[in-house]
């Protein structure tokens, strides 16, 4: 299998999000949610694609990338996040799911599937960490 055959996958939100759009507005909200993108996008290379797929929700589409180098680029945007001030005036935390093709299923709709609940179980697990679908 070549390079570009391959790809892994990083999905992810914000924890407790709705707490700052209580705390401190939607309008606040909105500009956490801009600063979160503009993080992940200093954090991931130019091939690489970012979307946000509803309210808090973000994916990010690493071509070429094995589970091992997604893992490194997840954790990093974990880190950041954790120890940046976000528009809020305080850090953010994020829960990320991660899994790789074909390593981890034979379809994107079964990849997207394990990486949610890689996602949940990050949740599950306390928040502010990254699983890696199996």
């Amino acid at each position: 299998m070549s390079e570009l055959d391959r790809y892994s996958i990083i999905l992810f939100d914000i924890d407790h999000f709705k707490a700052v759009n209580d705390l401190f507005g939607h309008q606040v909200g909105d500009e956490v949610l801009k600063f979160l993108s503009e993080l992940v996008k200093r954090e991931t290379r130019a091939s690489d694609l970012c979307f946000r797929i509803g309210g808090e929700e973000f994916l990010i589409i690493l071509p070429g990338s094995e589970v091992h180098i997604t893992e490194s680029v997840a954790e990093r945007i974990r880190k950041t996040t954790e120890y940046t001030l976000s528009p809020s005036g305080k850090p953010i935390t994020v829960s990320m799911g991660i899994s790789s093709f074909p390593d981890s299923a034979d379809s994107f709709s079964e990849l997207m599937n394990k990486t949610d609940q890689a996602l949940y179980k990050a949740k599950q697990e306390g928040r502010n960490r990254v699983v890696t679908a199996v």
